[in-house]
């Protein structure tokens, strides 16, 4: 149901209300990390990208500025390294695994939100992106936006900024940030060193402002209610045994595991 140009559809205003309800009121000024490109109530997709906006190379300008006393880049191998400062230069194919339940719940998601939003549309299908996923960096708002879609439909799976933050005078994150109608969806996710190379991002955490995944509403002046959510996420980026890159994506909900996302990377031709 279409509720207006300021609330959208329905099932996206209950959601921002529960936000708004349920979440912690916060200055941008006080919280930079939460200020993120918002999306338009009908349909987010590509839009708040601009009509033509710049292509960009990578979605860090220097993987080095993730460097803190817990994380050391230069252990991580050079091909992860170069695939997050020349991110455009690669292509992608994605499988995902979900359990039996979690899979139930991701398509009732996928219907009342993804579809008409044209975000976040997360494979469910093990071969729903049998047939690749294109993969394009753009510069926006002097960040990385990364857009991925389905070879086949062109229909957006994830659309994204993406930086290097310290929230709250923490070390060194990756934050993504994905808009969303009215607010966005943000990722906190913190860099740990992992074997052989390997880098690891997780949004793991306990308390605001620490690694997880955050829903904010706009509330006009500066201020937005940021809600923290039971999900968390762990990413193992590593090379791959033909000279590909390699990553596992694991998902949580209340510690429950949700499902299992791999990607093969490899550089384009």
């Amino acid at each position: 149901m279409w509720l207006g140009p300021r609330r959208g559809y329905a099932i996206d205003w209950v959601t921002q209300l529960w936000v708004r309800a349920t979440g912690r009121r916060v200055r941008l000024q006080e919280h930079p990390w939460l200020d993120a490109p918002v999306g338009a109530t009908r349909q987010v997709g590509v839009a708040w990208l601009g009509a033509e906006p710049p292509r960009a190379q990578g979605l860090l300008v220097s993987f080095d500025a993730l460097a803190s006393d817990e994380f050391d880049p230069s252990a991580v191998s050079e091909e992860v390294r170069r695939f997050y400062t020349e991110t455009s230069a690669y292509r992608m194919d994605l499988w995902a695994r979900w359990s039996f339940l979690a899979g139930l719940g991701a398509r009732a998601v996928r219907a009342m939100h993804a579809e008409h939003l044209d975000q976040l549309r997360v494979p469910i299908d093990v071969m729903e992106a049998a047939t690749g996923v294109t993969s394009d960096v753009f510069e926006v708002g002097g960040e990385s936006a990364w857009l991925r879609r389905y070879e086949d439909s062109q229909h957006v799976i994830y659309a994204g900024v993406y930086s290097v933050f310290r929230p709250d005078g923490q070390p060194p994150m990756v934050r993504v940030a994905f808009p969303l109608p009215n607010g966005n969806c943000i990722v906190l996710l913190r860099p740990e060193n992992g074997e052989d190379g390997a880098l690891k991002l997780v949004s793991k955490g306990r308390y605001f402002g620490e690694p997880g995944m955050y829903l904010t509403v706009t509330r006009g002046n500066g201020e937005v209610s940021a809600r923290r959510t039971p999900i968390a996420e762990l990413f193992t980026v590593f090379p791959g045994s033909g000279g590909e890159l390699r990553t596992d994506h694991l998902l949580w909900f209340y510690g429950y595991r949700m499902a299992r996302l791999h990607y093969r990377i490899e550089r384009k031709s």
